[in-house]
């Protein structure tokens, strides 16, 4: 075999050799596989093996130039491919498209494979035909899709725009153009679909896949710009630095970075009522409670468990610490003890009388004092209205960082109308055990958490009277 030769091989077998090599070779400089990159292209890799993909990360990491590539090299290994290619914007994917088309057409000129040559071009020369039957139809998210379909893989490269958020009629437009048109250009059911974008809000296509919206099932894989533990998801494109500039815009850090996406239209809180960081008092300066919302299950479809350490000091609260997680009673309880272990021993642990909770205070009550038993009176909501007067008075203050604040914001800001909740219900439920604390005796295993002790407004439908005292 010739060098030429030897090169075409590891090209067709090799993705990442193939990247490498288009790159020293076209643009001249290296292609540098970060950690995120090599993630990537595994997902990518096993598209025949998931079908669905719904892949969330953040812009400017070289998430698009890998797709980009990995299109490419379908054509490179198979000319007769059919691949559907999908973004947002008219132009947008016209450049693209035609990125693809040169790629390919050096790819036939330097290894001479005369079936990558164009047959022809159409509409726009957003379609096109190669000498082996192999086609490229590339159109944009908000228009019905015409044409032929693909045999090969349907490709949906941010298919909202981050100016979709401000509607929901444009959110709810894009959904039903994908269901009704975009997700029918597939020749067979078999056929992978791959979902490549930044969140932006609770309704884009992510968002609505993920909740049901078709009704398959997706493998969905998140890449926030900000790993759990502090650290960026990919330093050296998109450094943390650079990511927390964007803080000033919580629609945009929490969505676009972080995947985490805001929505607060029509929901009990908002945003502004959400404070972060500020000086707190010590731990010893207040009375604290760890407050749990223990999930009814632990299989990962069901909801999470919620676990809040929450202070008070006067009238103001402090939430020090949540996490929020899918595991089982014994995974639960382990947290539990280590919350004790790092916020002190004598702090109370307290647990609705539902679900894991209920055993999980039998299981705690052999080997600690202190834990406790709620039950709750009324729903969700209104028993959040119990406490939103402080959230207004901006007597609420979270010393949080990372992902979990995203989360935070995200469950607050969609309250009640978000897909989870857990959060929001431990929180709620430490600050009204904290704000019932002067008018309870003897510390008693099971109290009732409806009412507040002191009224600042009073807000319709909830039976909550500021005029009262309890």
């Amino acid at each position: 075999m010739t060098q030429l030769e030897i090169e075409l091989d590891l090209c067709r077998k090799d993705f990442r050799f193939f990247v490498g090599y288009c790159f020293q070779n076209i643009a001249h400089r290296k292609f540098h596989f970060y950690k995120f990159h090599n993630e990537l292209v595994d997902i990518l890799l096993n598209a025949d093996k998931h079908k669905r993909m719904i892949i969330n990360a953040p812009p400017r990491i070289g998430k698009t130039e890998l797709v980009k590539h990995w299109i490419a090299w379908q054509f490179l290994k198979n000319p007769s491919s059919s691949i559907v290619y999908v973004s947002y914007d008219e132009s947008l994917v016209g450049r693209k498209n035609r990125e693809i088309k040169d790629l390919l057409v050096w790819l036939s000129k330097h290894f001479g494979i005369q079936e990558l040559r164009m047959l022809r071009q159409a509409n726009g020369k957003k379609e096109w035909v190669n000498r082996a039957g192999g086609t490229i139809l590339a159109r944009g998210s908000k228009n019905a899709i015409t044409g032929s379909g693909c045999s090969t893989a349907l490709v949906v490269d941010d298919p909202n725009k981050p100016a979709d958020r401000t509607s929901a009629v444009i959110l709810e437009e894009r959904n039903k153009i994908f269901t009704s048109t975009v997700r029918n250009r597939i020749d067979d059911p078999s056929v992978p679909i791959i979902i490549i974008q930044q969140r932006i809000a609770c309704g884009d296509l992510s968002g609505y896949l993920l909740d049901g919206g078709t009704g398959d099932e997706w493998a969905h894989y998140n890449f926030p710009a900000i790993n759990a533990d502090g650290t960026a998801l990919c330093p050296e494109r998109l450094p943390v630095e650079e990511v927390e500039n964007y803080k000033h815009d919580p629609f945009t850090y929490n969505a676009q970075y972080l995947q985490v996406p805001l929505d607060d239209i029509g929901n009990l809180f908002e945003r502004s009522q959400l404070i972060l960081g500020g000086q707190r008092p010590p731990a010893s300066a207040m009375r604290m409670v760890i407050s749990v919302d223990a999930a009814m299950q632990a299989d990962i479809v069901n909801d999470y468990n919620a676990v809040s350490v929450i202070g008070m000091a006067g009238p103001e609260f402090y939430i020090l610490e949540v996490q929020n997680f899918h595991a089982d009673i014994t995974v639960l309880l382990q947290r539990i003890r280590e919350l004790r272990q790092r916020w002190g021993a004598n702090v109370p642990v307290l647990f609705e009388s539902k679900a894991n909770g209920v055993a999980a205070v039998q299981i705690l009550r052999k080997e600690m004092n202190g834990v406790l038993e709620t039950t709750p009176c009324k729903n969700k909501v209104e028993r959040a209205l119990v406490v939103k007067y402080l959230f207004d008075g901006l007597n609420v203050h979270f010393t949080l960082r990372g992902l979990v604040w995203g989360e935070v914001q995200a469950q607050f800001t969609q309250f009640p109308h978000g897909k989870h909740d857990d959060i929001v219900d431990s929180v709620v439920q430490g600050i009204t055990w904290l704000n019932n604390l002067p008018k309870m005796q003897n510390n008693p295993q099971t109290v009732q958490l409806h009412r507040p002790l002191y009224g600042r407004r009073q807000y319709a439908g909830s039976g909550y009277n500021p005029q009262r005292r309890f």
